[in-house]
């Protein structure tokens, strides 16, 4: 494998492992009864850089991140 496909690769899986964070795929238990949860937030600012809308993309696993990025990565995302 070149130098290039190697990078490519390290690039790939680690975006596609940060959406499985960001969704909950992957097991966040931080202790007998603790979790984290992490989320991905939109946040809509004005131009006095306000928050005039935030909302939750993917929320729950709905509309998942994960199957948007297998289909951009495998160049069918628009199909």
């Amino acid at each position: 494998m070149e130098s290039k496909e190697i990078a490519d690769k390290a690039v790939t899986d680690a975006l596609y492992n940060l959406m499985m964070i960001l969704e909950g795929v992957v097991g966040t238990t931080i202790g007998d009864d603790q979790s984290i949860e992490f989320s991905l937030v939109a946040k809509i600012r004005n131009s006095r850089d306000e928050i005039v809308e935030q909302f939750e993309l993917a929320p729950n696993g709905e509309e998942p991140a994960c199957m948007g990025f297998h289909s951009w990565t495998s160049g069918s995302f628009r199909d």
